[in-house]
């Protein structure tokens, strides 16, 4: 039997100046490229968050 994960932090985080807005850290430019391109999911290396563009 699995245990459910929750978390307290919003799944979501935005991206600005090519930075994790939840945890500041610099997006590799192949994450940057994907966001653009926009058709897949892009998560925050660090964090885990799922990015948006801002």
């Amino acid at each position: 039997m699995g245990y459910l994960r929750v978390r307290v932090h919003p799944p979501v985080a935005e991206v600005d100046r090519n930075q994790c807005q939840a945890c500041h850290v610099t997006v590799t430019s192949s994450g940057m490229q994907a966001l653009r391109k926009g058709d897949q999911i892009v998560n925050c290396e660090n964090c885990g968050r799922i990015l948006v563009m801002s």
